[in-house]
């Protein structure tokens, strides 16, 4: 006996294959959403969970709850290590937990600023109590005298270090609370950092940013002095940002399209292990979550 589904279950169906063929690429484990872009409820290789997503093609569900390990119709949702949230037509906040000793992404550096040119970093941490030592939280370049550029926390001091040279902030960071740290670089040599978009030190020291892989939650290769952690909106830019431009938008969500953006990563996508990325030039390469790095719920504003 052959057994028919409504015309409307049919349709919902065929309308939520169809998106998810379109917004997912099945060979890779992580897999890029626009800023912006519909986003299926498809569950990836690999993902911890997923955000519930009723209906077709993201529509708010019908009540009931969405586990770890498949889409929901609706309601509440279990991502990941059991951080929930509202599920909904909007992909949930997220954000990229560095839980395990090794856990990074990596990236192309392709299109990141070399040499002495001009450049402006930031980002949101939430760094684990204790972490001592040296544990850099974005890097690129070589592992050179001058040729390799990286931002962390020094015992807990926010850090701005390009190879035997480097700039400490006088306050703590590594008190378990979110933290906007950025670093604006004008060339030659001027260095200004930023803690919580107040000015925390400046100086100078000698710069020549080699080419090399971008990596988020550790220094660079071969070192392995990691971050441990909660990151969010990661940006890079091409150009010396002002304090109050940093003050302006580092609690507020990014276009993708502002001028001299490079880089733009703010974490969020339909799935715990989604990637998602903006930038405003083309050809930067996407991320590689690495040692179990993971996207969970949540954000720093």
């Amino acid at each position: 006996m052959t057994t028919c589904l409504p015309a409307s279950t049919r349709l919902r169906a065929l309308l939520w294959l169809s998106l998810g063929l379109a917004a997912c690429d099945l060979s890779k484990e992580v897999y890029y959403v626009p800023v912006g872009g519909v986003a299926s409820a498809q569950q990836m290789a690999g993902a911890g969970g997923e955000a519930g997503q009723g209906g077709a093609g993201g529509e708010a569900g019908q009540g009931g709850e969405a586990q770890a390990g498949g889409a929901g119709q609706g309601g509440a949702s279990q991502a990941g290590g059991g951080q929930g949230g509202e599920a909904g037509s909007e992909s949930l906040e997220r954000v990229l937990r560095l839980g395990t000793l090794g856990g990074h992404v990596t990236a192309s550096g392709k299109l990141l600023p070399l040499g002495q040119a001009a450049r402006t970093v930031e980002v949101w941490i939430r760094a684990d109590p204790g972490l001592g030592t040296e544990r850099f939280v974005v890097s690129w370049g070589e592992l050179t005298p001058g040729g390799g550029w990286m931002l962390g926390l020094e015992n807990g001091l926010p850090v701005i270090t390009q190879i035997g040279a480097s700039i400490k902030g006088p306050a703590p960071l590594d008190d378990g609370a979110w933290h906007h740290l950025a670093v604006a670089f004008t060339p030659p040599n001027k260095y200004s950092l930023y803690t919580d978009t107040k000015l925390a030190v400046t100086g100078s020291m000698p710069t020549d940013t080699q080419p090399g892989s971008l990596a988020v939650g550790r220094s660079i290769e071969p070192e392995t002095k990691w971050f441990a952690g909660d990151v969010d909106e990661v940006r890079i830019w091409t150009v010396t940002r002002t304090a109050e431009e940093l003050a302006a938008s580092a609690k507020m969500s990014l276009s993708g399209s502002e001028p001299g953006l490079i880089l733009y990563w703010d974490m969020t996508g339909p799935s715990p292990r989604a990637e998602n990325r903006a930038v405003a030039a083309s050809g930067a390469a996407g991320g590689d979550l690495r040692n179990n790095a993971i996207f969970v719920a949540g954000s720093p504003f």
